[in-house]
């Protein structure tokens, strides 16, 4: 059993096809439940959340959002119901990103 508390995911251990190479396993990624910064979490949602669907990142950016490379080959973009996460081959960076909605408070419980 994988300790969460030890786990660190790195870009270059995630490929194209959105399996994460670690320690020796391979982990399909679309449907797992993976951890989100704070900082991404808006709204105080789930800090582990399930990846939902997987995209490839050129249908969506023309650039890396981290170092501007233009080297998106391969590259995808993994969603989770609040967040996104681009595995950026080209600078090893873990890239979250969220939709920016004006908050009206109607969702809180």
């Amino acid at each position: 059993m994988i300790d969460k508390s030890e786990l660190v995911m790195e870009a270059k251990d995630i490929d194209a096809e959105g399996v994460w190479h670690y320690d020796g396993m391979d982990v399909v990624l679309m449907g797992t439940h993976i951890p989100v910064p704070k900082s991404v979490r808006l709204r105080g949602e789930k800090e582990y959340q399930q990846v939902i669907m997987m995209v490839a990142a050129s249908d969506y950016v023309s650039k890396c959002p981290g170092c501007e490379s233009n080297e998106l080959d391969n590259t995808i973009i993994l969603l989770t119901p609040f967040a996104k996460m681009i595995p950026a081959h080209c600078c090893n960076m873990l890239i979250w990103m969220t939709d920016e909605r004006e908050y009206d408070g109607s969702n809180d419980a």
